[in-house]
């Protein structure tokens, strides 16, 4: 079982207090960080995003942080069950209005404040409304102290979140003097070319910002990712592009 979570003042004791639990935790600094990296998360066994912070963020890591609920909802809705957002904040103020402004569709939210950060409130209040019990939902801006009843969690066996082929289209690349001798040389392009058109134009995408890093987009993965009607396959194909346009490809030495 994983929890997901963004922490810019915390991260060294929540990363601590996890050491007591049969869970895997992944934590990052940052919500750009934190949007980026859940690309590479098995999501059949995230059970929760924390949010944990003296104070909501503001400009462009407040947009991250809407990204980021955004695909963590999109995760949930393919899910045997609901994952659960918990917002721990010294200073809950913009919460309500946040909480609302935010797609939570398929989530179970949940809000709680704190004076000081301590051991018990991260095992108790943090932890312990992720793996194992519920609050009452958050309502407006009543953030009530947390009331715990037992119920065991399903056992989640592990399924890949992405299929090889997807994972092929991001692998390293041995670069050559130009972006068409690349291409023509590139194994993982070979192997992609009958496999999957949407991950083939991707890593061709991928290269060739290797050569110009101005590009931002590319037409033709913008038409086929508004042609594809599955949903599943759509948020797949969109965490692999964004991830694309703001990462670069590692090069073979």
């Amino acid at each position: 079982m994983n929890i997901y979570g963004i922490s810019p003042e915390y991260l060294g004791p929540i990363a601590d207090e996890s050491t007591s639990y049969d869970i895997s935790i992944a934590l990052h600094g940052s919500f750009e960080e934190g949007y980026k990296n859940l690309i590479w998360i098995n999501s059949s066994q995230l059970c929760a995003l924390l949010i944990v912070a003296e104070k909501l963020p503001t400009g462009n890591e407040l947009l991250y942080l809407h990204k980021l609920v955004e695909a963590f909802n999109m995760i949930s809705e393919h899910s045997e069950f609901k994952k659960r957002l918990i917002f721990g904040l010294k200073d809950d103020t913009g919460l309500a209005e946040l909480v609302r402004s935010l797609n939570t569709s398929n989530l179970e939210v949940f809000g709680d404040r704190f004076d000081i950060m301590t051991d018990l409130y991260i095992r108790r209040e943090l932890f312990g409304t992720a793996i194992s019990s519920y609050k009452f939902p958050y309502k407006d801006s009543v953030l009530a102290s947390p009331q715990f009843r037992s119920r065991p969690l399903k056992a989640l066996g592990y399924n890949p979140v992405f299929h090889p082929t997807s994972m092929r289209a991001l692998q390293s690349v041995k670069l050559r003097t130009t972006f068409e001798e690349t291409i023509i040389e590139d194994k993982s392009l070979e192997l992609l070319r009958n496999d999957n058109s949407f991950y083939y134009n991707l890593r061709v995408f991928a290269i060739k910002r290797l050569f110009d890093g101005t590009l931002t987009s590319d037409k033709v993965l913008d038409t086929l990712l508004d042609t594809t009607s599955d949903k599943e396959l759509k948020f797949s194909y969109t965490m692999f592009y964004e991830y694309a346009k703001s990462n670069v490809l590692e090069v073979d030495l």
